[in-house]
């Protein structure tokens, strides 16, 4: 049997979301699991921007005004959020 590979969901310290084959230093993990389900989580839930882009609600506006404890709070809100999906094929990282 193939293994697939997974995708991982993080984000930027801005709170804009990636998804990718890991996740990249700097940023802060989301969930991982299935492709499609992963994205359809997270579009779900997700913020996002006039131009598109997905955020983690709440972090863009703490992260305009410099409050780090206020996006790592809105963060760890977001990943518990994501939790309640968790199951085969998604998990939300640190939950």
């Amino acid at each position: 049997m193939k293994a697939t590979a997974r995708t991982h969901a993080h984000c930027a310290p801005n709170g804009a979301i990636h998804f990718g084959t890991y996740t990249p230093g700097q940023h802060i993990p989301l969930a991982v699991g299935e492709d499609a389900l992963v994205r359809r989580r997270i579009t779900a839930t997700a913020r996002r921007s006039p131009q598109g882009q997905l955020f983690v609600p709440g972090v863009a506006e703490a992260f305009a005004n410099g409050h780090t404890r206020e996006r790592y709070s809105a963060i760890a809100r977001y990943i518990v959020e994501l939790d309640q999906f968790s199951g085969p094929g998604f998990m939300a990282v640190g939950a």
